[in-house]
């Protein structure tokens, strides 16, 4: 634990919403009450040119409310920012909480809470987790740190300066 690393790094939430608006990626309420096949069902909004994995651009879905998401959610990508009203409330927080069995290829950001509840047959984050307020992960889940996403994030030079503090990868 890392006393330094709080409060959570505030991304440029502007920056996020306008690349999230131009790929169609803007979720609201109305448009989450139809469930994850919402999202797009890759990390990959524009894919790398082989050889060269900087060279891709990632889906951003910028979400305006919670994210709750439940049961069998199949495959969801991209580069999850839960922001509620951050952009006219700067202490606004929002939360995510994830249930049941699926694959999430990319990186969520929340502002406030996160959890995740894995059921029988797994959930998987392949990307990163960032959470405002607290993290809790129970069941069976995987969470790997992904580079290549990672990296596609920073290429997007988002006004901010983010650090892994420490990480511990369990085999």
């Amino acid at each position: 634990y890392d006393p330094a690393a709080n409060p959570l790094p505030r991304l440029s939430f502007q920056q996020l919403y306008n690349i999230a608006l131009a790929q169609g990626n803007v979720y609201d309420a109305a448009r989450l009450s139809d469930g994850p096949s919402v999202f797009p069902d890759s990390f990959w909004f524009s894919p790398p040119i082989p050889g060269d994995p900087t060279s891709g651009i990632p889906n951003v879905n910028y979400i305006t409310t919670d994210l709750v998401l439940n049961g069998n959610i199949g495959t969801i990508g991209g580069f999850f920012v839960v922001v509620g009203d951050v952009l006219n409330n700067p202490s606004a927080t929002e939360d995510s909480t994830i249930n049941g069995n699926g694959q999430i290829a990319g990186a969520i950001y929340t502002t406030g809470d996160f959890r995740i509840n894995g059921g029988g047959n797994g959930l998987n984050v392949d990307g990163g987790i960032w959470a405002g307020d607290e993290a809790m992960v129970n069941g069976s889940v995987t969470m790997t740190y992904n580079a290549v996403y990672m990296n596609a994030i920073q290429a997007l030079e988002i006004n901010a300066d983010v650090q892994v503090v420490s990480w511990q990868d369990i085999a």
